[in-house]
């Protein structure tokens, strides 16, 4: 009998520590059923959470989840998921396999990193803005260049449009256009650069390395590295 009340109390004893932990912790069968779901897991997934796949979103669907069974979960896994109340939030999950009795089992530990993550992206557009102040005045610069050539080509253009020259007129309002043209790309290239860091994505490396060519070619050919076209 004590053999068996000592097991009993272990057992309510790891009920305790489980239901009055603030991190979301399940215990799912090897066909997704959830065997064991604290109350943080009901207080943000609703009581009605019954597969372990509704706990970790998009990432795992029930054929997922099967095969994590036969070959092992990820070891971490960060996912969006909206809670009872509709509040969308990014998830932290610790995914683990165990046997017991002959019976596979996946064991997850869970936390909201939403505001972890907030804090990150305002951290990263601060430092980048704090970039972008340092970038303004070497742009300006590299923007009265081009002001400067069509302000001159403006006033050639008219001088010649006096004198009949209209060959010359066209040449030179071409010439004024294209000076608009390349300030247009560096005020577009700092605008990109201002944005908030959105999700991850493939990018053309060619495009990426002209605009930063564009943005701090001043800096360039003060140093002798780059010679403006």
């Amino acid at each position: 009998m004590d053999a068996l009340w000592s097991a009993r109390g272990q057992q309510a004893f790891v009920e305790a520590i489980l239901d009055t932990s603030p991190s979301l912790m399940f215990v799912a069968d090897a066909s997704g059923t959830l065997v064991r779901a604290n109350h943080a897991v009901r207080g943000w997934f609703g009581p009605d959470a019954s597969s372990a796949w509704e706990l970790l979103g998009e990432a795992c669907s029930e054929e997922v989840f099967l095969g994590w069974v036969r070959e092992g979960p990820p070891a971490e896994l960060e996912v969006e998921q909206c809670s009872a109340e509709g509040e969308r939030s990014t998830l932290y999950w610790v995914l683990q396999v165990f046997a017991d009795g002959g019976e596979t089992f996946i064991v997850g530990s869970g936390l909201d990193i939403t505001e972890r993550r907030e804090m990150q992206l305002r951290v990263q557009t601060n430092d980048r803005m704090a970039a972008l102040g340092t970038l303004a005045s070497g742009v300006a610069h590299e923007i009265n260049n081009p002001l400067a050539y069509v302000l001159t080509n403006v006033e050639l253009a008219q001088s010649r449009a006096r004198s009949g020259q209209i060959d010359d007129v066209l040449r030179h309002l071409e010439s004024a256009a294209g000076a608009c043209v390349r300030a247009a790309k560096i005020v577009a290239d700092l605008k990109g650069f201002s944005q908030p860091p959105g999700p991850t994505t493939s990018v053309h490396l060619r495009a990426v390395v002209d605009s930063a060519r564009r943005m701090m070619s001043h800096l360039l050919v003060d140093a002798g590295v780059y010679s403006c076209d």
